[in-house]
């Protein structure tokens, strides 16, 4: 347990149940290889890498890489992630805020309430499984898998694909699915525009002001 400011440098590595409380700063990196580490008022501007489980219950920061191996989960009410920053592997993020340049790479999922704010990048797949998820102003060039609920607020622009399993929700006044592109399963879609050799398979169901144009093709139902 490390309390009252105190500060992780040079790459420490954290075994078991560690706990960081109080404002504690990790300034070079932290490795937590097992068991349930607490991370609590932590603010750190380099690297954490976990391959068990960390919890931030009072906030979270980090202005460097988070890097969740596989099965690796990273938690908490107020977890941030700032501009520049990358979260990679197989990690399962809960409630996370991601603002700035972020790039979210790998088989990252965001649980509950995550919101993607600014630039942010995705690179190989997103998945929300449950709760509301915004993703705002975000660029995919993969695919977006949601067994809940997907709100783009700011614009949700795909390149790749987006898949709503049975009674996912993909809603936003600015989806585009730009040429290509394919909407599939049982998804929800509202106010979507469609363009260039789109393909909407399954059992979708375009809703508000859903638009197809320049020749796509809706297929199924």
């Amino acid at each position: 347990t490390l309390n009252g400011g105190a500060t992780i440098s040079n790459g420490a590595t954290v075994n078991g149940l560690a706990t960081l409380n109080n404002g504690a700063t990790i300034a070079s990196g932290l490795t937590v290889t097992s068991g349930t580490s607490s991370v609590v008022d932590l603010t750190t501007s380099s690297t954490i890498t976990s391959t068990g489980l960390v919890t931030a219950n009072g906030g979270l920061t980090s202005n460097g890489l988070i890097t969740g191996t596989a099965g690796a989960t990273i938690s908490g009410a107020k977890l941030t992630a700032s501009a520049g920053t990358d979260l990679t592997g197989g990690a399962s993020i809960d409630a996370l805020t991601v603002s700035g340049t972020s790039t979210l790479t790998g088989a990252a999922t965001l649980n509950g309430g995550a919101t993607v704010n600014g630039l942010a990048t995705l690179n190989t797949g997103l998945t929300v499984t449950s709760g509301t998820s915004s993703v705002v102003d975000l660029t995919t060039s993969s695919t977006i898998t949601s067994t809940g609920l997907v709100t783009a607020n700011g614009g949700l622009t795909s390149n790749g694909l987006i898949t709503g399993t049975a009674g996912a929700t993909i809603s936003g006044a600015k989806l585009t699915a730009s040429a290509g592109t394919d909407l599939t399963g049982g998804a929800s879609i509202d106010a979507l525009t469609v363009s260039g050799t789109s393909t909407l398979t399954g059992a979708a169901t375009l809703n508000g002001g859903a638009t197809i144009s320049n020749g796509a093709t809706v297929n199924g139902l």
